[in-house]
Order: structure tokens, then sequence, then C-alpha cells
């Protein structure tokens, strides 16, 4: 029988702590690279509802189609309903669809602050809507896209830059 039952050596002891090591760093490391993955993260899921948000606006008529007031309309939409083609809005409900945010925001039905532009490329003075929040934007995660959608005009074919930012509360 043997008397050195029960008893740890040294080559134990160092395999047992480099393996604690080991877990250690691997541990931290994972923990320190985290936040920054999460930061992207939320950043392209607030993207994808800053472009979903803004096909709805851009490439939907609303509900009804020929809607003249945003707060009797059931759903804002910008596309000129006479023509079938894409990234074309109507003037008048570019000029409209923002009379009130608070109106705009219950019927788009955003939990997140948003920010809409829409200028003429040429001449701002033609086309010049903006619709923001009453109060500052937080500081924060923001997503932001940039456009350009066309309109028909008294002198035709016009384009215009519509950009749309969004901020997470």
């Amino acid at each position: 029988m043997s008397k050195l039952k029960g008893q740890i050596d040294l080559e134990f002891m160092v395999s047992l702590s480099l393996f604690f090591i080991a877990i250690g760093y691997t541990f931290i490391s994972i923990t320190s690279i985290k936040p920054e993955f999460l930061y992207y993260m939320k950043k392209e899921r607030l993207y994808s509802k800053v472009y979903s948000l803004s096909q709805l606006l851009i490439n939907d008529p609303g509900d009804p189609i020929n809607w003249e007031n945003p707060a009797t309309a059931n759903r804002i939409g910008l596309m000129d309903e006479r023509f079938n083609k894409t990234n074309l809005i109507s003037k008048a409900k570019a000029q409209n669809f923002c009379t009130s945010y608070k109106v705009f925001v219950q019927k788009m039905d955003l939990k997140n602050n948003v920010s809409i532009v829409i200028r003429d490329l040429e001449n701002t003075t033609n086309l010049n809507v903006e619709c923001q929040p009453t109060t500052p934007a937080p500081l924060g995660l923001e997503a932001a896209l940039r456009r350009i959608v066309a309109f028909n005009d008294t002198t035709g074919m016009r384009y215009a830059e519509f950009i749309i930012k969004m901020w997470e509360k």
C-alpha cells in the first residue's frame, strides 16, 4: 500500500493554475469584445428601421391613396398614386405629411425619434420640407439614410433628396 494517497504534487498544481489562467484570460477577452459588437448590432437594427420607414413612405401611396390631411389618413405614404413608378413622390403629399409631428409619429407608430427632410436638389424654395421633433435629439445611437426621389412639378420631373434620421430613445 502506498502512503501518498490524497497528496497533490507540484505538476498538478502548475497545470491547474495554468488552466485557471487560460479560462480567466478567455473570459476577460470575451467580455471586452462584447460591448463593441452590441453597439454595431444595435446600430444595424436601427438602420433597418430607418430603411423600412423610408421604403414605406416613398413606395406606398397611403390609405386612402388620395389622402390630403394626415390626421384623417389611416396610413401615410408619399408615393404619387397617378403613376406606377418607384421613388416617385407626390409634391402635395410631401408638403402636407408632417403638419403635426405628433400626428405623424402616431400614424406611423414610431417608438423612436425621427427627423425627415425633403429638399429639391436644384431649388430648395421649390420643395423644402422638414419634419422634426420639437425637443432636441438625444445624444446616443443614431442612424441616417439619404435617398434621391423624383416628383412632378409644373416644370416637369424634378429630383429631391430624402434624408431620414432616427435616434434610439
